[in-house]
This record gives C-alpha cells, sequence and structure tokens, in this order.
C-alpha cells in the first residue's frame, strides 16, 4: 500500500483538516508519519507555508502544523484510508519540502523527527 503523499480529511478539534502521509509504512511495529494542514496564523511555526497553488483542498495561506505531527502504526492508517474522505495526493515536489520542514521544524515532536532521521538518512 503507497502512503507517502497520500490526504484525508479528518474531523478533529478544529473542526476538520486536510491530514498528509509523509512516509511509507517502516520500522517494527510498521508505521508511518501523518501531518495535518491548517491555516496560517501569526505566531504558529512558519517552516512550511502552503498556498491555494499548492493543493486543491488548500483555499488560502497555510502551514504544516509540525507540533502535531505523530507516528500512525499501519493497521490504524489503513483503517483511515478506508473510513475518510480521500483527498487527492500531494505532489512528490510536495512532499519532498514538507519532510525537509519536519526535519528543520523546532514544533515536530522528537519521537516523529527521530523515526523519520532514521529511515530517510
Amino acid at each position: 500500500m503507497l502512503l507517502a503523499g497520500r490526504c484525508v480529511w479528518l474531523d478533529d478539534r478544529g473542526g476538520g483538516h486536510l491530514y498528509l502521509f509523509l512516509t511509507e509504512c517502516e520500522g517494527n511495529p510498521p508505521q508511518t508519519i501523518m501531518v495535518n494542514v491548517t491555516s496560517w496564523r501569526r505566531g504558529l511555526d512558519e517552516t512550511c507555508i502552503l498556498s491555494p497553488d499548492d493543493h486543491p483542498n488548500i483555499s488560502k495561506k497555510s502551514i504544516i502544523y509540525y507540533e502535531d505531527a505523530c507516528l500512525i502504526e499501519e493497521w490504524r492508517s489503513k483503517i483511515i484510508l478506508r473510513d475518510c474522505n480521500n483527498a487527492p495526493p500531494i505532489s512528490q515536489e510536495l512532499l519532498v519540502k514538507i519532510q525537509q520542514g519536519l526535519c528543520q521544524s523546532d514544533e515536530t515532536p522528537p519521537t516523529v523527527k527521530d523515526f523519520f532521521q532514521k529511515h530517510h538518512t
């Protein structure tokens, strides 16, 4: 199952956001990294700013909210893909930009950053 770059809409505490899978499932147990897109506001991490040109479901200046980046086990990713509204995938270029931001952001949880660096360096 190819995951990296896939997108879904999830209802969350903010009413609903576009979530992105940043990696294939890796490790033992197999896991992936998931991040969400949120509207840009002053004071939020600007490591990765997105515009409406980046994805059809982004309608205004937005950011990747690295603070909420999380590891998702493979079985859970399958349920998310089955039960949530799928959105068009992001481009390979945007995927790389977001992955680079994951490593650069001071807001990325250490466990997520360590997982990415272990499997992608």
